[in-house]
């Protein structure tokens, strides 16, 4: 999915939810935090679902500032938690 940052930022809730298929009763459920100018992250943690709105050069450092990018462990096996949906990169 490749969707413009201006696109998303006008977009109502519901319509993101219909576009990645998702019922409308998780509006309710969507947080969205802005990272910096253009650049959200929204999540919808019930059904693990962390979205990148934007990709700038140096994104990956404001998320580790925000601490939304940050390590963990699981059953004996580190890494580093993220999104899993990325919106509005340059092609």
């Amino acid at each position: 999915i490749n969707v413009k940052v201006e696109e998303i930022s006008h977009t109502n809730k519901s319509s993101v939810l219909n576009q990645l298929g998702l019922r409308e009763s998780y509006c309710k459920k969507i947080s969205q935090i802005k990272v910096m100018p253009e650049v959200y992250w929204v999540e919808i943690p019930e059904v693990q679902v962390f979205i990148l709105c934007g990709c700038p050069p140096d994104i990956v450092k404001h998320l580790i500032r925000r601490g939304i990018i940050y390590a963990k462990e699981e059953n004996g096996v580190s890494f580093e938690a993220g999104p899993n949906i990325i919106w509005g990169c340059p092609r």
